[in-house]
């Protein structure tokens, strides 16, 4: 167990601890390091740096963004271990990224909402592989095109992902 104290010399709102994002770094017995970070109530962004670690956006609308180069194959994640919950857009536009087996149970895992968008920023250095989407058109929000993918099994759950995105493999 652990306690974290935050001393302030001002009393701290409800303003204040909404925007905390906490990390906690753990060594098991064979020296095995790993990370979690858990953002706030407010919309967060997430540095999502070592593939081991695990990132929590808590509320709001928040991003991980991965500044370093990595095959990410969701399809060796289930309920269970799945290292990125309730987060609403990836953010690959740093590194050269390529995210596999993206299916529907993984963008719920990833958001944490039966009913939700996950949206994708990338550029030409990144590929995106889906499981079981179909291309639904387009859509633009805040100056960004996206392609629109929703899941074929019947749920309202879809994919934007940003136009720039070099390979959308489906």
């Amino acid at each position: 167990d652990a306690v974290v104290s935050i001393i302030s010399p001002n009393p701290l709102t409800s303003t204040d601890t909404d925007a905390i994002t906490s990390s906690v770094t753990s060594i098991d017995s064979t020296g095995s390091v790993a990370t979690t970070t858990i953002g706030g109530s407010l919309d967060d962004s997430i540095v999502y740096n070592n593939f081991g670690d695990s990132a929590n956006g808590g509320l709001g609308v928040d991003t991980l963004v991965f500044n370093q180069d990595v095959i990410l194959d969701f399809g060796t994640f289930d309920g269970s271990n799945h290292p990125i919950d309730n987060v609403e857009i990836l953010d690959l536009t740093n590194a050269s990224i390529t995210l596999e087996n993206l299916s529907s149970s993984d963008i719920l895992d990833i958001t944490g909402n039966s009913a939700t968008t996950l949206k994708i920023l990338g550029d030409a250095d990144d590929t995106v592989h889906l499981d079981g989407w179909a291309t639904s058109g387009q859509t633009n929000q805040d100056g960004i095109t996206y392609n629109v993918y929703t899941d074929t099994s019947g749920t309202s759950t879809q994919i934007w992902v940003q136009a720039d995105v070099g390979h959308v493999v489906l």
